[in-house]
C-alpha cells in the first residue's frame, strides 16, 4: 500500500490497555517508532498518524521524533485535526 494509519490512541494499540498509567506516552511512541521502522523501505509511502487533538503532547512527540531520529528517512506535514502525516523519504 502507498499510505497507512496508525492509530495511536490508547484503546486502539494491542496490548495498550495494559500499559502501566503513567507510561503511556512511552508505550504510544514506541508503538509510533515501530510502525516507522517496518515501513522505512516503502519509499514515497504515506503515514497518517492518528494522535487526537487534546493537549498536544503527544503529537508533539512523534513530530519531534522524527525530526530527531528519523529526519533523513522521514518527513512530517499536519494533516487534519488530530493526524500528522509521515512520508518515507
Amino acid at each position: 500500500p502507498d499510505e497507512i494509519t496508525v492509530d495511536l490512541h490508547i484503546e486502539r494499540i494491542p496490548g495498550g490497555m495494559d500499559a502501566p498509567e503513567g507510561f503511556e506516552l512511552p508505550f504510544q511512541l514506541e508503538y509510533f517508532k515501530r510502525a516507522i521502522r517496518q515501513n522505512q523501505k516503502h519509499r514515497g509511502m504515506r503515514i497518517n498518524v492518528v494522535h487526537g487533538v487534546g493537549d498536544g503532547i503527544l503529537k508533539d512527540a512523534i513530530r519531534k521524533e522524527v525530526d530527531e531520529t528519523f529526519a533523513l528517512s522521514c518527513s512530517w506535514a499536519p494533516g487534519i485535526a488530530g493526524v500528522t502525516v509521515i512520508t518515507i523519504k
